[in-house]
């Protein structure tokens, strides 16, 4: 039974992974089902896959946040092609990059 447990316990990632053929998944599925060392092992390595997804997950910015700086960069844009439609009627270039706007936050 031993050399079983090892077995599982080498193979238990690709096992999560689904990267083992079907004939051996299943022999990995039937033994944790028996043995409950190898149990316990994969519920481990289940936790740890859990707190690492939720360790590295994307944050996402609040909705009020993702409004104003999305309401900002629109009228930065709305300043911006007014300042070129003007820029047009009188012959004088756009601002460059030097005098852009900033977006505070």
């Amino acid at each position: 039974m031993a050399e079983v447990c090892d077995r599982v316990t080498e193979r238990v990632n690709l096992f999560l992974d689904r990267e083992l053929d079907e004939a051996e998944a299943d022999e990995i599925r039937r033994h944790i089902m028996e043995c409950e060392h190898c149990s316990d092992e994969l519920d481990v390595w289940l936790l740890i896959r859990h707190l690492v997804k939720r360790a590295y997950r994307p944050d996402t910015a609040p909705v009020a946040l993702l409004r104003r700086i999305t309401q900002q960069i629109h009228q930065a844009h709305q300043a911006e092609q007014g300042s070129a439609d003007e820029a047009s009627e009188t012959g004088t270039p756009p601002a460059g990059p030097a005098e852009a706007q900033t977006v505070s936050l």
